[in-house]
């Protein structure tokens, strides 16, 4: 139903309590465990959940100009919005990653990244972006699964295109996209900064990266994959050093307690210490429908 004609700050309640019975619905075949529901109801799933985010658009407009001065910034339109958005991308993940393979689930491959890109842009909200750099679960989803869909585009985009002069002719076209992919790659490293001890996103959007600017480039995809790994562990071992050099400097302890935490940072290894020949025994598989990465992602090991 929206937002009432007069906009209060119970609005947003509002508008999302009018679709909890449809997120409820989403959530249990989001989640399902025994068996995969059929493709139909996540398609009419899909539909009902882009209808709820629309209306939700046009409330949230309407608030916007009528009481201007109710909130002083978009973090709750923000939030808001990804609340609802998050579910989308949620549903259609699955059937987007074997979109490649199974043409009937394009209509996934289009609405999942239509969802991925929106929650991407929340990235721009200055305010919002801070939760989503210290915060867990639904804040990671940009992360955790829209980077997913966003490089999944990508690659599809540039396999099928082939020859460097149709790569260069829609070069202009796919530059929005790239820059999607830049930022996810630059929030996912921002958020070990801020306090993420868990790599492998990073690492992930770094190799996924790492893969485009290759097939751009016609450059050689493997190597280019191990080298973004290589570096990007590289990036993540300073982080996470500094960070520990940061919490020790600045917490005061019992010198037993900080005599045993002192010793534990000084046995971290150096970059020199990691073995990074896992990257190079020849069965990583580094096509898009294939890929040791993507296999991780479909499989939800980096959630």
């Amino acid at each position: 139903k929206g937002m009432s004609s007069t906009p209060t700050r119970a609005s947003f309640q509002c508008l999302l309590a009018a679709s909890v019975l449809l997120r409820l619905e989403a959530a249990r075949v989001i989640n399902a465990l025994k068996e995969e529901p059929p493709y139909d109801r996540v398609v009419r799933l899909g539909e009902e959940l882009a209808s709820v985010c629309r209306n939700a658009t046009v409330s949230i407009n309407h608030h916007k100009s009528v009481a201007k001065d109710l909130w002083p910034t978009e973090f709750p339109y923000s939030w808001c919005d990804h609340f609802h958005r998050r579910f989308l991308l949620c549903l259609h993940l699955p059937y987007a990653v074997k979109a490649a393979h199974n043409p009937i689930n394009s209509y996934s491959s289009k609405a999942g990244l239509d969802a991925a890109l929106y929650l991407v842009s929340l990235l721009d909200d200055k305010i919002y972006r801070r939760l989503l750099l210290v915060g867990g679960g639904m804040f990671r989803d940009i992360v955790t699964s829209g980077a997913m869909l966003v490089f999944l585009e990508l690659i599809t985009q540039l396999e099928n295109e082939g020859s460097a002069s149709l790569k260069k002719r829609n070069q202009a076209r796919r530059e929005p996209l790239l820059e999607d992919a830049r930022n996810l790659v630059q929030y996912a490293q921002d958020r070990l900064w801020y306090g993420e001890t868990n790599v492998k996103s990073y690492v992930f959007v770094s190799m996924a990266m790492g893969q485009v600017d290759a097939m751009l480039s016609d450059s050689s995809t493997k190597d280019a994959i191990v080298k973004s790994a290589s570096e990007s562990l590289v990036v993540c071992h300073d982080i996470l050093r500094s960070t520990a050099a940061n919490l020790l400097s600045r917490v005061t302890m019992d010198p037993n307690v900080a005599c045993g935490i002192g010793g534990d940072a000084m046995a971290m290894p150096t970059i020199d210490d990691i073995n990074f020949d896992f990257m190079n025994d020849g069965n990583m598989d580094f096509g898009l429908a294939s890929s040791w990465f993507v296999r991780q992602w479909e499989d939800k090991v980096w959630s």
